[in-house]
Protein backbone atom coordinates (compact mmCIF):
# COMPACT_ATOMS: atom_id res chain seq x y z
CA UNK A 1 0.00 0.00 0.00
CA UNK A 2 1.04 3.85 -1.04
CA UNK A 3 0.96 6.64 1.32
CA UNK A 4 -0.01 9.64 -0.12
CA UNK A 5 0.56 12.89 2.35
CA UNK A 6 -2.13 15.47 1.74
CA UNK A 7 -1.98 19.08 3.66
CA UNK A 8 -3.82 19.24 6.81
CA UNK A 9 -5.25 21.84 8.99
CA UNK A 10 -3.97 20.75 12.77
CA UNK A 11 -6.03 21.03 15.34
CA UNK A 12 -6.91 19.99 18.98
CA UNK A 13 -7.58 16.72 20.72
CA UNK A 14 -6.61 13.64 19.46
CA UNK A 15 -5.76 14.68 16.35
CA UNK A 16 -5.27 11.76 13.17
CA UNK A 17 -3.15 14.27 11.71
CA UNK A 18 0.42 14.40 12.51
CA UNK A 19 2.24 17.55 14.24
CA UNK A 20 3.11 18.77 10.58
CA UNK A 21 -0.61 18.83 9.76
CA UNK A 22 0.21 15.74 7.03
CA UNK A 23 -2.19 13.32 7.20
CA UNK A 24 -1.17 9.98 5.61
CA UNK A 25 -3.40 8.59 3.40
CA UNK A 26 -3.82 5.10 1.38
CA UNK A 27 -4.10 5.42 -2.02
CA UNK A 28 -3.73 1.37 -3.06
CA UNK A 29 -7.20 1.45 -4.48
CA UNK A 30 -8.00 0.35 -7.67
CA UNK A 31 -11.21 2.05 -7.85
CA UNK A 32 -9.82 5.55 -7.56
CA UNK A 33 -7.16 4.51 -10.00
CA UNK A 34 -10.30 3.11 -12.30
CA UNK A 35 -11.64 6.25 -12.51
CA UNK A 36 -9.13 9.13 -11.90
CA UNK A 37 -10.00 10.12 -8.51
CA UNK A 38 -7.35 12.00 -6.54
CA UNK A 39 -7.59 13.46 -3.16
CA UNK A 40 -7.29 17.42 -3.36
CA UNK A 41 -7.11 18.41 0.21
CA UNK A 42 -8.14 16.75 3.73
CA UNK A 43 -8.62 18.78 7.15
CA UNK A 44 -10.66 18.43 9.82
CA UNK A 45 -13.61 20.76 8.33
CA UNK A 46 -13.59 19.65 5.16
CA UNK A 47 -12.09 16.51 2.37
CA UNK A 48 -12.14 17.32 -0.99
CA UNK A 49 -11.40 15.14 -4.01
CA UNK A 50 -11.41 15.11 -7.60
CA UNK A 51 -12.15 13.19 -10.94
CA UNK A 52 -11.39 14.61 -14.39
CA UNK A 53 -14.70 14.46 -16.62
CA UNK A 54 -13.09 11.99 -19.57
CA UNK A 55 -14.98 10.07 -22.50
CA UNK A 56 -14.82 6.39 -20.36
CA UNK A 57 -16.80 8.57 -17.90
CA UNK A 58 -19.73 9.35 -20.10
CA UNK A 59 -22.99 7.14 -20.87
CA UNK A 60 -24.85 6.83 -24.05
CA UNK A 61 -26.10 10.46 -24.03
CA UNK A 62 -22.59 11.82 -23.33
CA UNK A 63 -23.37 12.88 -19.36
CA UNK A 64 -21.12 11.50 -17.46
CA UNK A 65 -22.72 8.01 -15.63
CA UNK A 66 -24.65 8.71 -12.55
CA UNK A 67 -22.77 6.23 -10.45
CA UNK A 68 -19.35 7.70 -11.21
CA UNK A 69 -20.93 10.42 -9.56
CA UNK A 70 -22.07 8.14 -6.54
CA UNK A 71 -18.78 6.96 -6.23
CA UNK A 72 -17.07 10.05 -6.20
CA UNK A 73 -19.11 11.55 -2.94
CA UNK A 74 -18.77 7.87 -1.09
CA UNK A 75 -15.62 8.40 -1.87
CA UNK A 76 -15.24 11.96 -0.48
CA UNK A 77 -17.46 11.60 2.19
CA UNK A 78 -15.39 8.06 3.00
CA UNK A 79 -11.89 10.18 3.23
CA UNK A 80 -13.58 12.75 5.59
CA UNK A 81 -14.29 10.05 8.06
CA UNK A 82 -10.71 8.49 8.00
CA UNK A 83 -10.01 12.16 8.46
CA UNK A 84 -12.05 12.84 11.74
CA UNK A 85 -11.70 9.16 13.23
CA UNK A 86 -8.47 7.82 15.08
CA UNK A 87 -6.13 5.32 13.13
CA UNK A 88 -7.14 1.97 12.71
CA UNK A 89 -11.14 2.80 12.58
CA UNK A 90 -12.81 1.03 9.46
CA UNK A 91 -15.93 2.20 7.93
CA UNK A 92 -18.52 0.88 6.21
CA UNK A 93 -21.21 2.68 4.01
CA UNK A 94 -24.49 2.01 5.02
CA UNK A 95 -26.34 4.19 3.68
CA UNK A 96 -25.69 6.60 0.59
CA UNK A 97 -28.44 9.29 -1.49
CA UNK A 98 -27.56 11.45 -4.50
CA UNK A 99 -29.70 14.74 -5.99
CA UNK A 100 -28.62 15.13 -9.48
CA UNK A 101 -28.64 18.42 -10.24
CA UNK A 102 -27.59 19.21 -13.28
CA UNK A 103 -25.77 17.36 -15.94
CA UNK A 104 -21.86 16.85 -16.50
CA UNK A 105 -20.42 16.31 -19.76
CA UNK A 106 -17.00 16.40 -21.38
CA UNK A 107 -17.12 19.99 -21.38
CA UNK A 108 -17.53 20.24 -17.30
CA UNK A 109 -13.45 19.33 -17.41
CA UNK A 110 -13.36 18.45 -13.39
CA UNK A 111 -15.45 17.29 -10.96
CA UNK A 112 -14.64 18.35 -7.13
CA UNK A 113 -16.61 16.66 -4.77
CA UNK A 114 -16.58 18.11 -1.28
CA UNK A 115 -17.37 16.33 2.09
CA UNK A 116 -18.22 18.35 5.25
CA UNK A 117 -18.97 15.85 8.50
CA UNK A 118 -22.27 16.55 9.90
CA UNK A 119 -21.83 14.20 13.16
CA UNK A 120 -19.63 10.92 14.16
CA UNK A 121 -21.01 8.98 17.31
CA UNK A 122 -19.68 5.85 18.97
CA UNK A 123 -20.79 3.69 15.49
CA UNK A 124 -21.98 6.17 12.89
CA UNK A 125 -20.84 8.93 11.09
CA UNK A 126 -23.36 11.63 8.75
CA UNK A 127 -22.05 13.49 6.47
CA UNK A 128 -23.08 16.02 3.23
CA UNK A 129 -21.16 16.14 -0.38
CA UNK A 130 -21.66 19.06 -3.03
CA UNK A 131 -20.38 18.27 -6.48
CA UNK A 132 -19.26 21.06 -8.56
CA UNK A 133 -17.83 20.86 -11.74
CA UNK A 134 -14.79 23.59 -12.80
CA UNK A 135 -17.01 26.51 -13.51
CA UNK A 136 -18.89 25.59 -10.18
CA UNK A 137 -21.85 24.27 -11.32
CA UNK A 138 -23.57 22.42 -8.64
CA UNK A 139 -23.49 19.02 -10.02
CA UNK A 140 -24.91 16.55 -7.33
CA UNK A 141 -25.76 16.80 -3.53
CA UNK A 142 -24.83 13.54 -1.73
CA UNK A 143 -25.69 12.58 2.16
CA UNK A 144 -23.54 9.50 3.54
CA UNK A 145 -23.74 7.57 6.76
CA UNK A 146 -21.18 4.79 7.65
CA UNK A 147 -20.95 2.23 10.17
CA UNK A 148 -17.98 2.76 12.54
CA UNK A 149 -15.61 0.08 13.24
CA UNK A 150 -12.69 1.56 16.16
CA UNK A 151 -9.84 -0.39 16.95
CA UNK A 152 -10.19 -1.88 20.64
CA UNK A 153 -8.06 0.36 23.01
CA UNK A 154 -8.41 -1.54 26.31
CA UNK A 155 -10.04 -4.42 27.87
CA UNK A 156 -13.28 -5.68 26.85
CA UNK A 157 -15.98 -5.24 29.64
CA UNK A 158 -16.85 -8.16 32.03
CA UNK A 159 -19.90 -9.60 31.03
CA UNK A 160 -22.47 -7.76 33.62
CA UNK A 161 -21.26 -4.28 32.28
CA UNK A 162 -21.73 -5.27 28.78
CA UNK A 163 -24.95 -5.99 28.76
CA UNK A 164 -25.66 -2.10 30.26
CA UNK A 165 -23.46 -0.80 28.01
CA UNK A 166 -25.03 -1.83 24.56
CA UNK A 167 -28.25 0.81 25.58
CA UNK A 168 -26.85 3.52 22.98
CA UNK A 169 -25.77 3.02 19.39
CA UNK A 170 -24.44 6.29 17.96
Amino acid sequence: MVALGVQGVPHAGASPFGESGERSLPVDNPAWELLGIAPVRISPQEAVVEMPVERRHLQMAGRVHGGFIATLIDTAAGVAVIANTAPGTRHATIDLHVEYLHGATLDSKRLRATARVRRIGRTVAFLSVDVVDQTGELIAIGTASYHLMRPATAAPAPASDQAQAGAGTA
